[in-house]
């Protein structure tokens, strides 16, 4: 919020049975130029950083947004129940 000026700030979650998730993360702020959504060498480490994070699980993320008119974050990824159940198992044994 402290960036993007927003009054607003929504965030959707979604999972199902099958492991695929999607995370939707939008608000009403000052918005993002396509500037700063290329990415220029050496500013907006945010979103790049975001980047390498849904990559390194697999996942993709979307930002899209105009100056003026808010942001909305798009990511998706897969994790499987097995994953999901095995992360569960081993942080029970001690």
């Amino acid at each position: 919020r402290k960036h993007s000026e927003a009054k607003v700030v929504r965030v959707w979650m979604r999972g199902d049975e099958n492991g695929h998730y999607f995370v939707l993360i939008e608000d009403d702020g000052i918005g993002i130029s396509e500037r700063q959504k290329q990415n220029s060498k050496g500013e907006h480490v945010g979103l790049s950083v975001m980047q390498d994070r849904a990559s390194r699980i697999g996942g993709t993320l979307t930002v899209e947004g105009e100056a003026g008119e808010g942001v909305q974050v798009r990511l998706e990824f897969d994790y499987s129940p097995d994953a999901l159940q095995d992360e569960r198992n081993n942080q029970n044994i001690t």
